[in-house]
């Protein structure tokens, strides 16, 4: 069960990383059009949407940490 559990990790680690940037390309493409500057606001929507995404891979992974060693300390204990 305990392989399972680290392959949805390793999914939800992909996912969190790529859908950001992709929506921060689109929103940035859509803006970029809307307003006819070309690619300034595209690359500030990607920058930004890539430090959301990297700020949150940073917590699902700290998280995880904080988690995994709780089960260590029990394990020790018990």
């Amino acid at each position: 069960m305990n392989k399972y559990k680290n392959l949805v990790f390793l999914m939800q680690i992909g996912i969190n990383m790529a859908l950001p940037i992709l929506a921060g390309v689109f929103i940035g493409k859509w803006l970029d059009d809307f307003f006819g500057t070309s690619p300034i606001i595209l690359l500030v929507c990607i920058v930004i949407f890539a430090l959301s995404s990297f700020l949150s891979l940073f917590r699902m992974v700290s998280t995880a940490f904080k988690i995994d060693n709780r089960r260590e300390k029990d394990a020790d204990k018990g």
